[in-house]
């Protein structure tokens, strides 16, 4: 079956589109015999990398262990550029290149192809990421999303054009964050200053994790979980600091042997959370789904962000401000 995109440039013929497509997976073709069984496995580890839990153990100790300002920015930056993926990936609707050669795929993935998620998301992330680092090393880590984009091609998952697509979205997403909305959002305030009041100023990110949580779920073809995820995390955050809480707790402060044991128990709670929710949570099929994949999600990230950290402070495990 040739693949088709649903959605394409108007001077760009489908005969082009499938050239291009059958050389992408040539290049996939290419790579797994010249790399063979090593090239699969650094494949596998770096798509790994890139995998959802991964960014949620690293975001869960940023959050709690590290700074928490920084790490609740990158998870804003992170759910915001796969709610935009799965948005595309509706519109578009790209078979991966495994539906046209089968058995290209050396590990299972489902979804659409384009763009690559993981590229976007590695590309959002990192660069963002690095923008909040000091010291010539950390450019380093722009190895990551480059690895992690390549680990999807030689795992027979995406064509290149996802990929390259994936990593151009993604550094336009941090390009936004990192140059237009810190300029925007001063306009903004100057031109409204009433945002600046304390109780606009604490339910406005509510407004809008609303607002977007409900455009996420309009278009993302029956996924509600970054939407659910997003809600979550702005909701717990509102909630800590309308207790006066979230002055009161610090990642930074607290010894090693602390540091871990909140990372753990913390942990032991999410995936408790995440699986067992699943466990209970009605079936695809159930009309009832995408409302409980929206309030799963909703409850993971309000843990993260909220209850974590007040449980933390609850049982003297948490750094606190005097």
């Amino acid at each position: 079956m040739s693949a088709q995109i649903i959605v394409a440039a108007p001077d760009a013929a489908p005969s082009a589109i499938d050239a291009l497509l059958a050389a992408g997976i040539r290049l996939i073709q290419a790579m797994q015999e010249a790399g063979g069984a090593p090239l699969a496995t650094v494949s596998k580890i770096a798509t790994w990398i890139g995998d959802p839990a991964s960014y949620i153990i690293l975001l869960a100790a940023l959050m709690w262990c590290v700074n928490r300002r920084t790490a609740y920015r990158l998870a804003l930056i992170l759910v915001v550029s796969n709610a935009l993926n799965i948005i595309i990936k509706n519109a578009v609707q790209l078979p991966r290149p495994y539906h046209q050669v089968s058995g290209l795929n050396l590990i299972e993935e489902t979804g659409y192809s384009f763009p690559s998620g993981h590229s976007q998301n590695s590309a959002a992330f990192w660069l963002c990421a690095i923008s909040a680092l000091t010291g010539k090393k950390k450019y380093a880590l722009l190895l990551l999303p480059l690895c992690i984009g390549l680990s999807r091609i030689c795992l027979g998952l995406h064509y290149p054009t996802d990929v390259l697509a994936g990593w151009i979205a993604g550094s336009l997403i941090a390009l936004v964050v990192l140059t237009v909305l810190p300029p925007l959002a001063r306009f903004i305030l100057l031109r409204a200053p009433i945002l600046k009041e304390e109780s606009v100023a604490q339910r406005m990110p509510l407004i809008l994790a609303a607002a977007a949580a409900l455009a996420f779920n309009g278009f993302s073809g029956g996924d509600t979980s970054m939407g659910g995820l997003l809600f979550g995390m702005v909701a717990a955050r509102y909630v800590l600091e309308k207790k006066g809480l979230a002055s009161k707790i610090t990642a930074q402060e607290g010894r090693l042997a602390v540091k871990a044991a909140r990372l753990g128990l913390g942990l032991v709670v999410l995936a408790g959370l995440y699986l067992g929710l699943r466990q209970v949570a009605p079936g695809a099929q159930s009309p009832h789904y995408t409302l409980f994949r929206f309030l799963r999600y909703a409850l993971v990230g309000a843990w993260v962000t909220g209850g974590a950290p007040a449980l933390f402070l609850r049982c003297g495990l948490s750094g606190t401000r005097q």
